[in-house]
């Protein structure tokens, strides 16, 4: 019966701070980054796609180039916040923090150069 439990209930708790933060850079703030570029890639293509099906009537022109033109900024807005947090990392002397880190890291280690 306990292999139907959640194997989440039997994690190790973070030891110290870096720990912590790394596991909600990894678990919590990046999915949701790449959610929303998702999303806003699915409008992308959303408005690419209507664009060319409404291509015989201005207002539908006009509704595809907008759901395209506020697709590509929400790829662009999150673009920036991967670029935002590593210019952060780097200028604050971050060491050893990835803003994407890959599969099978379990935390990340902070270094903070002092």
């Amino acid at each position: 019966m306990s292999s139907l439990l959640p194997k989440i209930a039997y994690a190790a708790q973070p030891q110290n701070i870096n720990e912590l933060v790394g596991r909600l850079n990894k678990y919590l703030i990046n999915p949701i980054i790449i959610l929303m570029f998702l999303l806003a890639f699915v409008y992308f293509l959303w408005g690419l796609f209507s664009f060319i099906k409404d291509s015989r009537s201005p207002e539908g022109r006009t509704t595809g180039g907008s759901h395209i033109m506020w697709g590509l900024i929400g790829m662009a807005i999150m673009f920036s916040v991967f670029t935002i947090l590593n210019i952060l990392m780097g200028t604050l002397n971050v060491q050893g923090i990835k803003v994407n880190p890959g599969a099978g890291e379990e935390y990340v280690y902070i270094n903070y150069g002092l």
